[in-house]
């Protein structure tokens, strides 16, 4: 058995045991305040944890924090949370991050640098090659209302182009693509990275048909009362995890393989977007 290819999974395992008796805290054992870190749950926890866990664990020990990883059980119950400003640190997508900003001024941290985000169509891939305007009163499935790239993103493009879809919120976007393969519904919306970590079983019987303009990813961001110090050290340990070795593979697993620091200002464009019609 290859010990390696198993460790995330043990870890997993450990998060969601001690998680369950309120006594995990990722990074420094000898930090005084533990920050709760909450991610949208686009991917299964198990996924999340596996991923987010390893990399929190290396830079609380780097910055000399700690933190509690939160993975709510879907993301209405996530908007909810950051609503009222629960979670210290939030890793939302764009759209979530500007709600964020309005409700309870969480200040915009740190984002993917070069893998930009956006959202596209997928349908069978054995259908002839379509255009959007062909589904045209079909049925097409988007994992959440709110979901950036993969659901507001793609269902803003179908109305500027007049195109009257029925939508169907299938909660993931493993199920997304499910739904199009089992022939439920005519297309979806996705995400490359997600369907990028399908099952090549999944990804074959799948093609791309359209793809959104790109937009600057998922932001990690703090509440107000987060002091500025505590967002600094944050940064730079999240920064230097790009140059270690032992640590870039864990910045692949979530996607921010090139962070950098942000600003509102990197938003604006989605925000000229007027999203909000599409939400729910």
């Amino acid at each position: 058995m290859n010990l390696k290819a198993i460790a995330p999974l043990l870890f997993a395992v450990s998060l969601f045991s001690n998680a369950a008796f309120g006594a995990e805290c990722l990074g420094d054992q000898q930090s005084k305040n533990v920050l709760t870190f909450e991610v949208v749950p686009q991917f299964p926890p198990s996924q999340i944890f596996s991923t987010w866990g390893p990399l929190l664990d290396k830079v609380g020990k780097k910055s000399g924090l700690c933190f509690e990883l939160i993975v709510p059980k879907d993301i209405p119950e996530f908007e909810s949370d950051f609503s009222n400003g629960r979670p210290d640190f939030i890793y939302a997508n764009p759209y979530h991050f500007l709600v964020a900003l309005k409700k309870q001024k969480y200040n915009p941290l740190l984002a993917e640098s070069k893998n930009l985000l956006s959202g596209l169509v997928v349908e069978k891939a054995t259908n002839p090659e379509t255009p959007l305007k062909s589904l045209n009163g079909k049925k097409v499935a988007f994992p959440a209302p709110n979901a950036f790239g993969a659901s507001l993103l793609v269902r803003g493009e179908f109305a500027k182009k007049g195109i009257t879809i029925q939508p169907v919120f299938v909660k993931t976007h493993g199920n997304v693509y499910r739904s199009v393969i089992a022939g439920d519904t005519a297309a979806g919306g996705g995400l490359r990275s997600t369907l990028d970590s399908e099952p090549k079983e999944i990804q074959d019987q799948l093609k791309v048909i359209y793809t959104t303009q790109k937009f600057t990813p998922h932001p990690i961001a703090t509440k107000p009362t987060i002091s500025e110090n505590i967002r600094k050290v944050f940064l730079q340990s999240f920064i230097n995890c790009a140059d270690d070795e032992t640590c870039k593979k864990d910045l692949a697993a979530v996607g921010i393989e090139h962070p950098k620091k942000v600003t509102t200002a990197d938003f604006n464009n989605i925000e000229e977007l007027h999203l909000e019609k599409y939400a729910q």
